[in-house]
């Protein structure tokens, strides 16, 4: 029996594409249909207990704007959006960056499927400037022994 593996969620480089020649998942296309991004994660965080910190999954999107509504899953678990866009907000560049808190129950070791789907879409815009996917990043963070020393000890930073 083969088995697969999920490809790379790596964006796609043009600088040294031959480093790399697998296939990626991103950027992709973000519609009202589910977009699957599968992400690979060796931690065990329910091994990890109470040290696990934080788990954070942030999306960068381009061409979001305040009148499409972005659905995001971790795992079959809907994740709430901790900086959605308002109207009259400032954004002058067309990409933006949207953090989700994620409950450190959700994350599996080994494979995490996240689906993203717009549940309502700037129709005006669609056609010529689709929303899109440019990067993703599944961040856990730990509490000390495994993680940042609170404080750091003497000579840990460096003097500037």
């Amino acid at each position: 029996m083969q088995r697969t593996h999920p490809s790379k969620i790596d964006p796609t480089r043009t600088v040294f594409a031959e480093c790399l020649p697998e296939e990626r998942q991103i950027p992709a296309r973000i519609t009202a249909k589910p977009q699957s991004i599968h992400i690979e994660v060796a931690d065990n965080l329910k091994e990890a207990g109470t040290r696990t910190k934080q788990v954070g999954l942030h999306v960068h999107l381009e061409n979001l704007t305040v009148v499409d509504q972005l659905e995001v899953k971790l795992n079959g678990e809907v994740l709430a959006c901790e900086n959605p866009m308002e109207p009259g907000g400032y954004n002058t560049r067309g990409t933006a960056w949207k953090n989700f808190n994620v409950p450190p129950s959700t994350v599996r070791c080994g494979n995490n499927e996240v689906i993203l789907r717009l549940t309502r879409q700037n129709e005006c815009l669609a056609k010529e400037l689709p929303v899109q996917i440019a990067d993703m990043e599944l961040a856990i963070e730990y509490d000390y022994p495994d993680g940042p020393w609170d404080p750091p000890p003497p000579g840990y930073t460096p003097r500037t």
